[in-house]
């Protein structure tokens, strides 16, 4: 084996960067996000990552909430591993920076894979927090949310919620339905439609849907199409499939993925890769959508 795309979590992500560190096989990192992936650390010649990471995820929550110019109170909650921490951590620091009149009022850190938040919950309502930055992913945002909702929690911070982890993914949405908190702002790493978007990428919106049978598509094959773009592109460049070879020719190597041009950096091996945030309002089949998108830009605060 030369090359390796993928893992899932941001647990998994430096555990199989250290074989790969070991084997000399370019892992090219799709979804993990946490930083210590590529820290000083942790970077090494063959590990690559095309997602965004906590510092670009806090950092891009951070910047929509400072603009709340009514709050003044804020809280967290993240998971109690290497993303939650990190992407936290992130965000505390630029909310700081951006907004040093912003305190922090409370921050909590269920572990992954809790069933329960209802604790969480109560415990960060009785903090009566102004506005929440929350990390909550995939299945964990759904039982979070469907917990939060009759609680009031979305009610008592008026949805000002910030909720990273692809809240505003096609899965969030078709798992939670009416249940969703409408009103949030969510993220995702694609959307099948959005204001001027490329030709280039409405040819791929066509092909997913086309390959899924699905309208909209998933917005997840995007990771993994721009990961295998880079890789081949990489060997391209290489003339070559030796390791080494592939993994020097990624080094600055610039793509035209289906959103834009993407560059992943030399100096950490990091994509200059943005989201989609925009407000979560109930569409016309019930199911919530994303409105006000904007595509946040990383490259300022990366």
């Amino acid at each position: 084996m030369q090359f390796l795309v993928g893992t899932l979590t941001s647990a998994e992500g430096p555990a199989v960067s250290t074989i790969a560190k070991e084997n000399k096989i370019v892992l090219i990192a799709p979804i993990p996000k946490t930083d210590q992936l590529t820290s000083d650390k942790n970077l090494h010649p063959y590990v690559f990552r095309t997602a965004a990471n906590t510092t670009m995820e806090g950092r891009s929550a951070a910047e929509i909430i400072a603009k709340w110019t009514d709050v003044k109170k804020v809280a967290t909650i993240a998971h109690d591993y290497a993303y939650g921490q990190d992407v936290a951590k992130s965000f505390v620091e630029h909310i700081k920076k951006l907004r040093p009149d912003m305190e922090i009022v409370d921050q909590q850190w269920p572990k992954l894979g809790e069933a329960d938040y209802t604790p969480f919950i109560n415990a960060q309502m009785a903090k009566k927090p102004e506005a929440v930055f929350s990390a909550m992913w995939g299945g964990h945002f759904v039982t979070w949310a469907k917990q939060a909702k009759p609680l009031g929690f979305f009610d008592l911070v008026k949805n000002k919620v910030v909720n990273g982890g692809e809240a505003g993914s096609v899965e969030a949405v078709r798992a939670l339905g009416p249940d969703y908190p409408f009103g949030i702002y969510g993220n995702s790493y694609d959307l099948a439609s959005y204001e001027g978007q490329s030709e280039t990428h409405k040819k791929y919106i066509d092909r997913i849907k086309a390959f899924t049978k699905e309208d909209p598509p998933s917005t997840w094959p995007i990771t993994v199409y721009v990961a295998m773009q880079f890789l081949v592109e990489g060997i391209k460049k290489a003339g070559s499939t030796d390791s080494d070879k592939v993994a020097k020719a990624l080094l600055d190597l610039t793509i035209e993925a289906p959103f834009g041009k993407q560059t992943l950096r030399a100096s950490d091996h990091q994509a200059d890769r943005g989201q989609f945030y925009g407000k979560m309002v109930k569409g016309p089949d019930g199911n919530a959508i994303m409105t006000e998108v904007r595509y946040v830009d990383p490259r300022p605060f990366m």
